[in-house]
């Protein structure tokens, strides 16, 4: 080993390293730690259990569903106004539901909606200058409304009319375009604008955002729909089977594929010339050469796997027995069922 040792400089300097180090490693470890108490911390923020965790699942079914609400309401507004409604639907998004009342513009037009067979409540966002525009469109103006409510708190006895009718004709909308898969039967509350007083869900909570833009002569804005996830999982088993069949639907390669699987498939076609009724004790005395009478009809019926399917003539081909299809039976029964049906 070196006799050699530390200067009392460099022991110093060690020293000064090591306390160094020690308190940069003390504060990282306690900066996120919460303060002393019950108070919480700058980093941390509160949580509530009661409230499930967001879970986006896309729903292409919901899609389809706002495509339909689209038609019906461009129709219907067109009808109401007199004059040509473009509705261009928005991407269904979710989102929690604090990040989707930050996202409006303040006042608003907010309203209220009873879902009727799903449980909790909907809100109907509508954008101040559509509204304002469809009014100047109804008293023969150009629809060029105010950008907002300008500085007003609510809107006039006028306008509130005529929102009515725009939510039932939004209502009526939303039962055509959820027919196929639900009935949905929406029902108008309350119309408030402030967001504080119509609240429909928890914070946290997510819900599905669902907007329409709306154009008819120079008004234009937006109409949302927003949705609580929780108030549409009692449905969702009938969104995603819907789903499925729309896609089977539009997907020409998977019915080239089931046909040709039906086309491949096998069963069994038999034909049952006749038959005959014997007693055990008429089975006991035949013996060689003796013959069974059969009573042979006209036609006989061929079965596939069990299931009469053909009525048939029977002869010889090619030095074989044979059968000649006359008619189809299905064919025949549902006939028969329609007939009867006419005469109740």
């Amino acid at each position: 080993m070196s006799d050699e040792s530390l200067t009392a400089e460099e022991v110093d300097t060690l020293l000064e390293g090591v306390s160094t180090e020690d308190a940069e490693r003390a504060a990282a470890v306690g900066r996120p730690r919460a303060s002393s108490g019950n108070t919480i911390g700058p980093q941390v923020r509160p949580y509530d259990l009661k409230v499930a965790p967001p879970n986006p699942q896309r729903l292409p079914v919901l899609e389809a569903i706002n495509e339909r609400i689209g038609r019906s309401l461009g129709t219907a507004l067109e009808r109401l106004l007199d004059r040509p409604v473009e509705v261009a639907v928005q991407p269904v998004e979710q989102i929690a539901y604090q990040d989707f009342i930050a996202a409006l513009e303040q006042p608003t037009n907010l309203n209220l909606l009873e879902m009727g067979s799903l449980q909790g409540q909907a809100l109907l966002v509508c954008e101040p200058a559509l509204l304002l525009g469809m009014t100047d469109l109804l008293f023969g103006g150009s629809g060029h409304g105010s950008a907002g409510l300008d500085g007003r708190r609510d809107f006039s006895a006028t306008e509130l009319r005529i929102i009515q009718r725009v939510v039932g004709l939004f209502i009526d909308a939303c039962a055509a375009g959820w027919e196929p898969v639900h009935a949905l039967s929406l029902t108008h509350r309350r119309c408030e604008t402030l967001a504080r007083f119509a609240v429909i869900a928890q914070p946290q909570a997510m819900v599905c955002s669902m907007a329409f833009e709306v154009r008819a002569g120079e008004s234009a804005g937006r109409m949302v729909l927003c949705l609580p996830v929780a108030a549409i999982e009692p449905v969702r088993r009938a969104l995603a089977a819907a789903e499925d069949d729309a896609v089977r639907a539009r997907s020409p390669r998977w019915q080239d594929h089931m046909a040709r699987r039906i086309q491949t498939a096998e069963v069994t076609l038999s034909a049952e010339f006749a038959h005959a009724s014997a007693t055990v004790a008429d089975l006991l005395r035949l013996k060689p050469g003796d013959f069974i009478e059969l009573d042979l009809k006209p036609t006989v019926t061929a079965c596939v796997d069990e299931i009469p399917f053909f009525e048939c003539r029977y002869g010889v081909s090619n030095k074989r027995y044979a059968i000649r299809i006359q008619s189809f039976l299905a064919a025949r029964n549902e006939a028969d069922s329609g007939e009867q049906h006419d005469r109740q």
